[in-house]
């Protein structure tokens, strides 16, 4: 594109047209006396045209460069408001809403106007939320059991999770803004960290039982989990004990419901999404913990399962742990009770 023409040729421009000349003769003229401009044919005809509309050969855009603004103040208002008002709405749910914009308008019109607004679009975070069945069942679970004490401790919590080797806890490093942090002082970033799925069960006494579950759980393989559990332990003690379970599928199918019965196996009617309440889970989260900080070389899974393992029936801090949840939890229920059944925190 090439300059704009200054307002003398403009002028020029005009008295060519007075005179009677076209816009080709008027470019002749132009190319003849002023070489050193050099103008489309169509930019004749644009101020010809210009002249003929206002009688004016002035540039018009002069001082209101660009396209008039798609939105008035008021519109750009009314967005802002929208998704102030409903903030989890979508830009394609906004673009289709007949309420604010009687025009059309691009998703990218509206994110646009919300960043001017000062408003940034942040990723929802994700949470378990309790509803209001889920919060009567567990606040009746608590409520019912408000007067055990001792009776705690005669409960085998179990549970499943997924640890990991190679995973490096959070570390940090002072600066005054992230620009100054150095690549030296970044760690590698390991794409597929070596896991292991596996089972666990703890009683008030100790950990009981940790075992590497392979394969997809079902209820085929949770039962037979359980077998290799409860007879390493004893079929006696575990019969002396209630067996708490969550309400994963595998661990409330008929199979796994009619297994239990068969083996005389006492269960504990445990609310869902109750993780909260179990002392297990405090007892992944130290071993995850602990995995962090191991110095070991880890080669394969086998090798993090024998380490998961040591730790597990070894470590201190999941020992104390795991009395001091059990001895928590008369007051852990009233607790549950006086929230009216919503998460401890």
């Amino acid at each position: 594109m090439g300059k704009p023409l200054s307002l003398q040729i403009r002028y020029i421009l005009q008295g060519y047209k007075e005179a009677g000349l076209d816009a080709k003769r008027a470019l002749d003229c132009l190319n003849k006396y002023h070489p050193e401009v050099q103008p489309s044919i169509q930019t004749i005809h644009n101020i010809f045209k210009q002249i003929d509309d206002t009688g004016n050969p002035e540039n018009k855009l002069k001082g209101n460069v660009g396209r008039k603004p798609l939105l008035s103040e008021q519109q750009k208002n009314q967005i802002v408001e929208m998704f102030t008002n409903e903030p989890t709405q979508t830009l394609r749910k906004a673009q289709q809403s007949q309420k604010v914009i009687e025009q059309p308008i691009s998703h990218v019109t509206i994110s646009k106007t919300l960043k001017e607004s000062g408003l940034k679009a942040f990723k929802k975070p994700s949470m378990i939320i309790l509803n209001d069945q889920q919060k009567k069942a567990r606040m009746k679970f608590a409520y019912e059991r408000r007067g055990w004490t001792l009776k705690w401790k005669t409960i085998l919590f179990s549970d499943e999770s997924i640890l990991f080797a190679d995973l490096i806890g959070n570390q940090y490093v002072w600066a005054t803004s992230r620009s100054e942090i150095d690549n030296k002082d970044c760690f590698d970033k390991i794409k597929y960290p070596k896991k292991i799925h596996v089972f666990g069960i703890i009683s008030y006494e100790k950990p009981l039982q940790l075992l590497r579950v392979k394969g997809n759980l079902n209820s085929q393989i949770y039962c037979s989990l359980l077998n290799e559990s409860f007879t390493n332990i004893g079929w006696e003690a575990v019969r002396s004990h209630t067996f708490q379970q969550d309400q994963a599928t595998c661990h409330t199918s008929r199979y796994t419901i009619d297994w239990l019965k068969s083996n005389k196996i006492e269960t504990l009617d445990w609310p869902a999404k109750s993780a909260d309440l179990s002392p297990i889970e405090c007892v992944w989260a130290i071993l995850k913990d602990e995995l962090c900080k191991t110095k070991q070389n880890i080669e394969n899974e086998d090798e993090l399962f024998k380490i998961a393992e040591h730790l597990f029936y070894n470590n201190k801090r999941i020992q104390q742990t795991i009395k001091n949840f059990y001895t928590s939890l008369p007051n852990q229920k009233k607790e549950v009770v006086r929230k009216k059944g919503d998460f401890l925190s």
